[in-house]
């Protein structure tokens, strides 16, 4: 008997596995009260986050970069609205308050003939008055994880200029466990803000872990070194678990890369 041939799956099925999950009632609520009178346009537009599940992916950094220990903090109140008002985006670094799911442009990403134009922009706005209130009480807290989130929250919001000046605060106190943590959210930041060799600098710097294989694979596709790309994604998927949503978008990112060679 000839053996089974397993086909391996297209990019759309790679997309749809870790986006297009079922949303309760519930969850429908919550987005129509964060968009208030604000209605989205996007290509995707049968694709939505959950903000909760958004949250939870967001967290997941730090077990990929082997800090043990994880805020406890609960979202803040407007995260709901943050997630919910967020454009998709193409190159999404393996960051704290970052998630898979907000890659939901598959067209832009199969159509693109120069994936370096998919890149952030790097343009800033200031988050709301409460959101920035939240991420200061945060800063102000001894625990370097909550300070860290802080951080990162305001820099999903696109509050870029906010964000860079918590890190700096927090620059001289860091301790060696949360070394790689704080240097992987410098990173993020520098990607986010449209400075992509200066990122992709920082992460080849960092020592070898799930996260920052992720990112230099994912920076490197973006940067349009696709031989490098995969084989940083391919290690990258090898170390994260399969019930996680890093490791169906890193896999959607080698998709691409194999795509180019």
């Amino acid at each position: 008997m000839n053996p089974v041939t397993k086909t391996p799956p297209s990019l759309a099925d790679l997309m749809i596995k870790f986006v297009n999950r079922p949303l309760t009632a519930a969850d429908v609520e919550a987005e129509t009260g964060a968009l208030g009178a604000v209605e989205p346009h996007e290509v995707a537009v049968g694709f939505r986050s959950d903000p909760r599940l958004a949250w939870n992916e967001g967290l997941a950094v730090f077990a990929s970069l082997g800090v043990k220990e994880s805020p406890k903090t609960a979202a803040p109140a407007e995260w709901a609205a943050v997630v919910v008002r967020q454009e998709s985006t193409a190159a999404q670094p393996f960051a704290l308050a970052n998630y898979p799911q907000q890659v939901r442009d598959l067209t832009a990403l199969l159509q693109a003939n120069d994936l370096t134009e998919l890149r952030p922009s790097g343009e800033s706005q200031p988050a709301s008055t409460s959101l920035r209130s939240w991420a200061h009480k945060q800063a102000a807290k001894p625990d370097v994880a909550e300070v860290l989130l802080a951080a990162a929250v305001l820099r999903a919001a696109r509050d870029f200029e906010e964000a860079e000046t918590i890190l700096n605060n927090l620059r001289n106190r860091i301790p060696e466990a949360m070394r790689s943590a704080f240097a992987n959210e410098e990173a993020a930041l520098l990607w986010q803000r449209g400075r992509a060799e200066e990122a992709a600098a920082a992460w080849v710097s960092m020592s070898e872990s799930a996260a920052v294989l992720f990112n230099r694979g994912m920076a490197a596709l973006f940067l349009n070194k696709v031989a490098e790309a995969r084989q940083l994604l391919k290690k990258a998927i090898a170390l994260i678990p399969e019930s996680d949503g890093w490791h169906h978008l890193a896999s959607l990112y080698l998709a691409l890369a194999e795509m180019r060679i």
